[in-house]
């Protein structure tokens, strides 16, 4: 099947993002995933670019990219439905190469692709886990007010005509991490067991993070005598709300106050035991609880996971393209301190992957689309996202602080790409 791919170049300035590269048509080539000893960035997906000269993509590459970025195969297609977003402003409409300035591409009315309208630059704007809402050609999610002006400002730097920069068939994509996204957040009931011990507040998104951070790399976690066996658990998740395979016998014979206590093999055990697991990281953490907005010192949850036995990456200040990309293509999930300029509010969000697009070296720096998992769905509007152009996370006045990687297991829980061929 014809891929559409794309270089994208991220300069983390909040004054200065400079996207450049031109949108293509190509043809995909793979190559064997790397053992999981194997450290080095030994590609797992390596295409080709041509360019494309169109100012614009149709509705059918739009469709395309949809898949793409999801995984779709017709299997998984039971229907979808293209809608288009419209320009507003008179900015707009005179500089954009069309008064259609992107697609929401929608499959089995559930999950949706945000893809702009033009070839100058890397069309996928926003993959989500829920439904994109359009009426009257606007976007109804709160996250997308400032799309079009994002657009705009990606035009006047990037393509003041047609693109020119790639003269030649060179751009490669390099692909990791992106695990299948584990459906937890701060909300209920994943916060029963802290509001318990604290009534009306919240989780807290660290604690929450590294929940989900140890769900991802570990197996096995045995912490203040209970045991939390990640592959049960997420097994449980994946059937769903409901799931119960029946009374367990002899269940008396588990009460034995010298072992650690495990969690009802059961969709609400797994629930329980993800509600537990955060309450005690929070405590551990020094989770200050508040019924606005609990915080945490991402300091704190470094410290706590040491103690658990992590394997961490050191605890960085700022954001680095270059050091995220490292972490990702070395098995890491990077968990990442996000600062909302516009509330004052901080929260935390996963790295659990993403694509890097280069010209040479697959570790040249800035030139990523990261596959986020945030957990915050009141101090975050970004809680639906699960992949997010990093520049437009920048553009909308999220600034990126502290982070660090936690190293995954090589019998955790699988990464997408860990066995990735080409079809």
């Amino acid at each position: 099947m014809k891929r559409i791919s794309s270089k994208v170049k991220i300069t983390w300035s909040y004054t200065m993002m400079v996207i450049i590269w031109t949108l293509v048509l190509s043809a995909c080539t793979a190559m064997d995933a790397p053992e999981e000893n194997n450290e080095s960035l030994v590609s797992n997906i390596t295409r080709g670019s041509a360019i494309c000269a169109n100012g614009t993509i149709s509705e059918t590459e739009a469709l395309e990219y949809a898949k793409e970025v999801l995984h779709l195969d017709a299997s998984q297609i039971s229907g979808y439905g293209v809608e288009y977003v419209l320009a507003q402003s008179d900015q707009a409409k005179s500089s954009l190469p069309s008064d259609t300035i992107a697609y929401v591409v929608t499959f089995n009315n559930e999950v949706s692709v945000l893809v702009a309208n033009s070839s100058c630059y890397s069309p996928v704007i926003a993959a989500t886990r829920t439904k994109i809402e359009v009426k009257n050609g606007k976007l109804s999610q709160s996250v997308f007010n400032q799309l079009e002006e994002f657009l705009v400002a990606r035009k006047n730097y990037d393509c003041p005509g047609r693109a020119s920069i790639m003269e030649s068939d060179c751009c490669k994509h390099y692909m990791v991490g992106d695990p299948e996204l584990i459906d937890v957040n701060i909300g209920s009931p994943f916060d029963s067991t802290t509001k318990k011990h604290y009534p009306d507040c919240k989780a807290g998104s660290v604690p929450t993070c590294s929940a989900l951070a140890l769900a991802y790399t570990q197996k096995i976690l045995r912490y203040k005598k209970k045991e939390y066996d990640f592959h049960s658990i997420i097994y449980c998740f994946r059937q769903g709300p409901g799931f119960w395979p029946g009374p367990i016998p002899n269940a008396s014979t588990y009460i034995d106050y010298d072992k650690y206590a495990t969690f009802i093999y059961s969709y609400d055990g797994s629930v329980s035991a993800f509600s537990n697991l955060i309450y005690e990281l929070g405590e551990d953490m020094y989770t200050s609880y508040n019924k606005d907005n609990s915080t945490t010192y991402l300091t704190d949850a470094y410290r706590a996971l040491q103690k658990l036995g992590c394997e961490l990456s050191p605890m960085r200040s700022s954001f680095n393209t270059h050091d995220i990309w490292n972490l990702l293509g070395t098995k890491h999930i990077v968990v990442q301190e996000l600062f909302d300029n516009k509330s004052g509010r901080k929260s935390c969000i996963l790295i659990t992957g993403g694509e890097n697009i280069y010209h040479d070296d697959p570790w040249e720096d800035g030139s990523v689309l990261l596959f986020v998992k945030s957990v915050d769905e009141t101090d975050v509007s970004l809680y639906a996202l699960s992949i997010a152009d990093s520049s437009y996370l920048g553009y909308l006045g999220y600034e990126m602080k502290q982070y660090f990687g936690i190293k995954r297991k090589s019998d955790a829980y699988p990464s997408r790409y860990d066995n990735w061929k080409n079809e």
